[in-house]
């Protein structure tokens, strides 16, 4: 289907708005893994503990695209039984990441619904969150994947 032009609507900026899938990028390295977010742990009634643990978002692949207009870089994984984004971010300047056996850990800001520490409820509103991932893949793509990875950190 065709896109329809509103009257007087502005077209946002390609810097303010990351599509999921841009003519204007390349994938630079694709790797199946299963993907994982530090959060707060809870108690079996969904009361926060005061901890942390990893959370599983989910098995897919993920793709580290290339603009090839402004080579800037950004990870984007999808879920392989939806489809739906699990991940998409920009590297950023001193971006670390960090591996452990077969897992690839790295911090990265998200927009996600903010969580009412008191009851461990999300509130309505999604504001831009340090969250801390960990990506787990095969042995024998591990080292390919933190090596491509550490490359694309910006300067």
């Amino acid at each position: 289907g065709g896109e329809e032009e509103v009257e007087g609507a502005t077209k946002m900026e390609a810097t303010e708005v990351i599509k999921a899938d841009d003519g204007d990028e390349e994938a630079q390295h694709e790797v199946r893994m299963r993907l994982n977010k530090l959060g707060q742990a809870t108690d079996n009634d969904g009361v926060p503990t005061g901890k942390q643990e990893w959370k599983g978002l989910g098995v897919g692949v993920l793709k580290l695209m290339k603009n090839k207009i402004n080579g800037k870089y950004r990870m984007l994984a999808r879920s392989e039984a939806s489809g739906k984004i699990m991940l998409n971010s920009f590297l950023y300047p001193k971006m670390a990441f960090k591996k452990a056996k077969c897992n690839i850990q790295f911090m990265c800001t998200v927009l996600e619904k903010e969580i009412d520490p008191a009851t461990g409820k999300m509130t309505g509103e999604e504001k831009p969150q340090n969250i801390m991932f960990s990506v787990k893949c095969n042995a024998s793509d591990v080292d390919a994947t933190m090596t491509k990875l550490t490359g694309a950190v910006p300067n």
